[in-house]
């Protein structure tokens, strides 16, 4: 798993992001959208209050995860998603899927249940174009 993220300083941001908003008094819990990072930073972003996280795998099937040009791998998102649960507990993290892409409904179907098999919940998202 990569020490950092994709952006420069995004961890130590998020940390001093959420110190500014428990200061002001919201108690409400707090998440972070963020693409895999290592294990070390997510249990330190969790310590520092970070309560639930969304990843944007994007995509329903590894068919189409490499037409893309995301960072990463297929097999680095899932193996991310099933620690992020691990550490953040079940359905505190959410996977972000844009449906319209080119996925089967059997594909859209089967990341679906293998996200909410390892404890995660779905966020879907439609590609509309004119």
């Amino acid at each position: 798993m990569h020490s950092n993220s994709i952006k420069k300083n995004f961890v130590e941001e998020v940390k001093t992001t959420v110190s500014i908003i428990r200061k002001y008094g919201f108690s409400k819990e707090i998440s972070v959208v963020i693409t895999p990072i290592s294990i070390e930073l997510l249990k330190d972003l969790s310590r520092h209050g970070v309560a639930r996280i969304g990843v944007g795998l994007d995509v329903a099937s590894e068919r189409i995860f490499n037409s893309m040009s995301k960072p990463y791998t297929w097999s680095l998102y899932l193996n991310f998603i099933c620690k992020a649960v691990n550490i953040m507990d079940r359905d505190r993290v959410s996977v972000h899927i844009i449906v319209g892409l080119g996925e089967s409904d059997v594909e859209l179907a089967n990341i679906m249940k293998w996200i909410y098999n390892v404890g995660g919940r779905v966020a879907l998202f439609s590609l509309y174009t004119y």
